[in-house]
């Protein structure tokens, strides 16, 4: 983000608690309302509006239910286990960084390290003090950058490719 304002903790928390929201509940309204202001502080123009909540929950579950197919991974054991497969090391290390800090996930029947709840993690995080948030970042979410790329190159991202591009950009805000 260059020549921009580094973003405050406010604006950080919000930003994370958007993609938590985007990769658990994509129907949910605020979503849709939150987009242009989320676009506004990551500097991005032209993208698409947010779909009707029928429409992205139908794209969603192409991308993520494999309804399409082929799903797009969305836990870091899948991207850092040579085979590709979940609950490996990167779900038990960042579950030990939950604990450390208090963090105790919603039972959303999701895995530690699926994207939605290390983006809830990284919210309270920078609710509380960014420089954590970003050092987390750094430290956990490596995969992100694999993980957007994975999600726009998807036959079935069209709104969620824009997503993916959100998602990266951010990702890129918060490296120290």
């Amino acid at each position: 983000m260059a020549g921009r304002k580094e973003m405050s903790g406010e604006e950080s928390a919000q930003l994370w608690r958007f993609f938590c929201w985007a990769f658990l509940r994509p129907a949910e309204p605020t979503l849709a309302e939150s987009w242009p202001e989320v676009c506004g502080l990551l500097g991005l123009e032209g993208v698409l509006p947010w779909p009707d909540a029928l429409e992205v929950e139908r794209e969603f579950a192409k991308l993520f239910y494999g309804v399409s197919g082929r799903n797009v991974r969305a836990c870091a054991s899948n991207y850092e286990s040579p085979l590709g497969l979940g609950f490996q090391q990167a779900a038990r290390d960042v579950r030990s960084e939950y604990r450390k800090a208090g963090f105790a996930p919603a039972d959303a029947g999701m895995p530690d390290d699926h994207i939605a709840i290390e983006c809830a993690f990284a919210a309270m995080l920078a609710e509380n003090d960014p420089a954590l948030a970003r050092g987390f970042a750094k430290a956990f979410l490596g995969w992100v950058p694999l993980f957007c790329k994975e999600l726009a190159a998807h036959p079935a991202a069209d709104f969620y490719g824009e997503v993916a591009r959100a998602l990266e950009t951010f990702w890129k805000s918060q490296q120290p």
